[in-house]
């Protein structure tokens, strides 16, 4: 997908994930979802796991103890080397993760973080 063709602007960040159990990162994050790298042997096991269900991630910020939780349906999924690069694009947020998603990406906005 071309970037003119995207919604909202991407940020190059680290995070670290989980979905159904694997300890995943992600390469970079937006307001609407994220792309992560999947390695290349745990690929086709998640996969099978989650099968046709909208998975459930957990998002780690910097400094938060608790997890932001989110729908998010693998929109792609690109092998490069020796894993995979998902893009995920949110659902549905547990409680007041929205909220706080929105604010940790304007501070990526506003280079605060």
């Amino acid at each position: 997908m071309s970037v003119d063709q995207r919604r909202h602007r991407r940020y190059p960040r680290r995070l670290s994930v989980e979905l159904a159990g694997a300890q995943l990162h992600t390469t970079n994050l937006s307001v609407g979802g994220m792309q992560v790298e999947i390695p290349a042997m745990r690929y086709a096991g998640l996969r099978a796991v989650i099968g046709t269900a909208t998975p459930e991630w957990r998002i780690q910020l910097p400094g938060q103890p608790v997890p932001l939780i989110v729908t998010g349906d693998i929109r792609y999924a690109d092998p490069v080397d020796d894993a995979y690069l998902a893009g995920v694009a949110f659902g549905h947020w547990h409680a007041y993760g929205e909220d706080r998603w929105r604010e940790f990406i304007a501070t990526l906005d506003n280079g605060t973080d």
